[in-house]
């Protein structure tokens, strides 16, 4: 009777160990590349630089279109500025302005 003990005993203590290693195995991989582990973290951290420089930058476009309406606002009209508009959307040039006639594949690679 005693030998069938010590094999339960060692038998029991190398299942406890290896169920153990195994919930250990799974919470540190999770805790690797879980949703919130240290990977997750790091491309959470990518993605708001990336969206904080997109913000800084629209930000700044923002500020240079509200500069322009400002212009067209007021008192005083700034001339190039509302002449460039009307001529936009009118389609119209002036007699002494030179036009350059693009193909349709050269307008993409303008600057």
């Amino acid at each position: 009777m005693v030998t069938k003990h010590r094999w339960r005993v060692l038998l029991g203590l190398v299942l406890l160990w290896s169920v153990s290693a195994l919930v250990t195995g799974f919470f540190v991989v999770q805790a690797y590349q879980g949703a919130r582990g240290i990977e997750a973290k790091r491309e959470i951290k990518n993605r708001v630089f990336a969206l904080r420089s997109e913000l800084a930058e629209l930000k700044g476009e923002r500020i240079a279109l509200e500069h322009k309406v400002a212009m067209l606002r007021g008192p005083v009209l700034d001339g190039d500025l509302l002449d460039e508009r009307v001529r936009a959307e009118l389609g119209r040039v002036n007699k002494n302005d030179l036009v350059i006639f693009l193909k349709d594949g050269a307008s993409s690679r303008t600057p």
